[in-house]
């Protein structure tokens, strides 16, 4: 907007008076004009009800999660966001919706070691395990301290007969300085029944009790803790552990079977029965892994 005034004949005080006066008319207008937009667009039939289901919908959608995926979408080249949002969608059970931010992330960033513990999980989730295991491989092999892609591995090379190899991963997580308490406890219990796989009982037993110190013991997690105990020549220990354990589940009949077979041994001087009744079931819920992400 233009506007020209009289200039001749005039003071330099009375010329500044009028430059003001014209500068305030001006940006009075404006702030009208402003107003006026926004009162007639609110009169406009159906505008604010427009706006109010736009904020309706968005509200919706960040209840039912679908603002994950937009939130990704913003961020294309950024592969831990995409990481984020397959942890966001994997706690609410939309393994699809995960499947798919993992994939994007390993895209963008071929050596994500969190994007590989993921896959993990979501593989074995549907019940991949050897596509699991491969994952988890990556993941440990792109980032040494992934403690617990380490630990998920371990766990799933005890399940299917591989306790030997899964030994070295426990010890590297033990060893690890970014390990929690918690993930070491874990890792010194699967030591442990790795090590009763494999038969090595007297290496089993402090790993065995490291473990149980924090862990949340079942009857039949005494129950491999006695028989290592037992297998290993300490019978005292293991009558201990199936006299206590026997007051506790007097049901239970592994530990009554184990307390014939320890006083048959003692009568006859140490002589061991064979392992045949000491194997460790394939699927011990003492060797069962950890919840995808609890």
């Amino acid at each position: 907007m233009a506007v020209r005034f009289q200039t001749d004949g005039m003071s330099p005080r009375l010329f500044a008076r009028q430059s003001d006066w014209w500068n305030c008319a001006l940006i009075a207008l404006m702030i009208i004009g402003l107003g006026g937009c926004r009162w007639m667009r609110n009169l406009v039939p159906g505008n604010r009800a427009r706006e109010s289901q736009i904020a309706a919908d968005d509200l919706s959608r960040s209840k039912r999660g679908d603002g994950t995926a937009n939130f990704a979408s913003m961020h294309s080249d950024n592969p831990d966001t995409y990481v984020r949002s397959a942890e966001q969608a994997m706690q609410r059970q939309q393994f699809d919706e995960a499947a798919q931010h993992v994939a994007r992330a390993l895209e963008l960033n071929p050596n994500s070691s969190a994007a590989w513990a993921l896959k993990g999980q979501l593989e074995e989730h549907s019940g991949q395990d050897a596509e699991a295991i491969s994952a988890y491989h990556r993941a440990v092999s792109c980032d040494v301290q992934n403690s617990e892609a380490a630990l998920r591995l371990a766990a799933i090379q005890i399940d299917h007969g591989r306790a030997a190899r899964s030994a070295p991963v426990l010890r590297e997580v033990i060893l690890c300085p970014l390990s929690t308490e918690e993930q070491k406890s874990r890792a010194q219990w699967l030591l442990g029944v790795a090590y009763v796989r494999t038969a090595r009982w007297k290496q089993a037993i402090p790993a065995l009790d490291a473990g149980a110190r924090t862990r949340d013991m079942s009857s039949d997690d005494w129950y491999l803790v006695a028989m290592a105990r037992f297998r290993a020549g300490d019978f005292n220990g293991a009558r201990r552990d199936i006299e206590r354990q026997l007051a506790l589940h007097p049901g239970h009949n592994g530990f009554a079977s184990l307390l014939a077979d320890l006083n048959y041994t003692e009568a006859n001087r140490g002589e061991i029965l064979p392992a045949t009744n000491f194997e460790v079931p394939e699927e011990s819920p003492a060797i069962s892994a950890p919840p995808v992400l609890p």
